[in-house]
């Protein structure tokens, strides 16, 4: 009983949830007024960068360069392909002052189109940076609440459920119940606290999703099975175990939610900056939310890949150099790159044409990758192909533009 009354000092709790969201606030309004400061810097180099002349772009771009992330800053001629650019370095914002300022240096006459077009972008790409950091700083205070509301709602179902049982059974293992309730929402938290060490190694860090996933699920089932040993174990009112899977599950929801919003933040800035230069050297034509489409984002995303992926798109179908592909593929490939219902349904009805099986059906297939050998020169992939794309990124990797 010892234990429950300590657990149950509702005053320590809350003394140490206050001091650590004080703590909290006072890091996040530092960090906000030195963001402020450095957007400021970067509209006023957009707004003046449009007119600037030859006398004023050296002083404009100066004062961008101190503003941006200093990482991506390559020697000339040394920046990497569109498809590997890492934007959240702002390589690609680097790249383009390269360009301009090479534009610049030429002896001869100045080519004013390639200038202006030059400065265009990097008016786009500073506008798309200063939105992003906005939207980074508008979720970290919302994000931090949701965090916090998680951390409580688990202790609280904690605290519920030790209340609960210790009203009703003299004998009780608290350490036991304690680490039940913990393991299914570590789950949650597991992969986040992993992968936060290797975001400066995964470029494309905000684009896995595979494991998260796995360990939430897992985390519910768990929470679920947890609770109905409990209510067997001892001998609880159905009102009681449902009251504490609803506060668990919520807790666990929320902290999804934190994971999975700031992930998605990331990944909209990197998908509308290759939507702007036109990244179409590998796309990922996929149906559905299939495991073979997860590990395929994850495995580009840990390569470093900006890789497009088009949910739903048909079109691929239509391709001819697909079609070339597809019948040069032996049967066992053909099946293979069916997903399993496809697959019980194909050799249950025995159809002839698997091609026609997929395009009466696009979601039958696992997902279709379709990447850039050469300039003008295509390859495809069906299904899950990790070696054909190691070999192309082996290829790709000394190319430059």
């Amino acid at each position: 009983m010892d234990v429950l009354q300590i657990v149950l000092s509702s005053v320590v709790i809350v003394a140490l949830i206050n001091m650590a969201m004080q703590y909290k606030s006072s890091q996040l309004q530092y960090v906000m007024c030195e963001r402020e400061k450095r957007r400021n810097d970067i509209k006023k180099c957009a707004e003046e960068l449009g007119n600037a002349n030859k006398d004023d772009i050296k002083k404009i771009l100066s004062l961008l360069k101190a503003n941006l992330n200093a990482y991506g800053c390559h020697n000339s001629n040394s920046y990497p392909i569109d498809l590997k650019l890492n934007f959240l370095l702002d390589e690609h914002i680097w790249k383009e002052i390269n360009l301009l300022e090479q534009e610049y240096q030429k002896s001869n006459c100045l080519d004013e189109e390639a200038i202006n077009k030059h400065k265009e972008n990097l008016i786009v790409f500073l506008s798309q940076l200063l939105t992003f950091d906005i939207n980074k700083s508008t979720a970290e205070i919302s994000d931090n609440r949701i965090s916090t509301v998680s951390v409580v709602l688990f202790i609280t179902s904690i605290i519920a459920n030790l209340y609960f049982i210790s009203k009703q059974q003299t004998n009780v293992n608290y350490i036991q119940i304690f680490i039940f309730l913990v393991v299914p929402y570590l789950l949650i938290w597991i992969p986040y606290w992993l992968e936060v060490p290797n975001i400066l190694k995964t470029v494309k860090w905000y684009k896995k999703f595979l494991l998260y996933l796995i360990c939430w699920c897992t985390g519910i089932v768990f929470a679920f099975i947890e609770i109905l040993t409990f209510r067997l174990s001892y001998s609880l009112d159905i009102i009681f175990p449902a009251i504490t899977m609803f506060l668990l599950i919520i807790s666990m929801f929320c902290a999804f939610i934190y994971v999975m919003s700031k992930k998605n933040m990331y990944k909209i800035y990197d998908d509308t900056i290759m939507r702007i230069l036109g990244i179409n050297q590998m796309l990922i034509f996929g149906w559905g939310s299939s495991f073979s489409l997860l590990r395929t984002t994850d495995f580009f995303a840990e390569c470093g890949i900006n890789c497009c992926v088009r949910y739903g798109d048909n079109s691929i179908l239509n391709d001819q150099m697909f079609i070339l592909y597809y019948n040069g593929l032996s049967s066992e490939e053909k099946v293979n790159g069916l997903n399993w219902r496809a697959k019980i349904s194909y050799k249950f009805h025995k159809k002839e044409d698997i091609y026609n099986f997929i395009k009466m059906k696009p979601s039958r297939c696992k997902l279709i990758v379709k990447y850039e050998v050469e300039k003008g020169l295509n390859k495809f992939s069906l299904g899950y192909q990790k070696k054909e794309w190691m070999d192309w990124i082996e290829h790709i990797k000394n190319v430059k533009d």
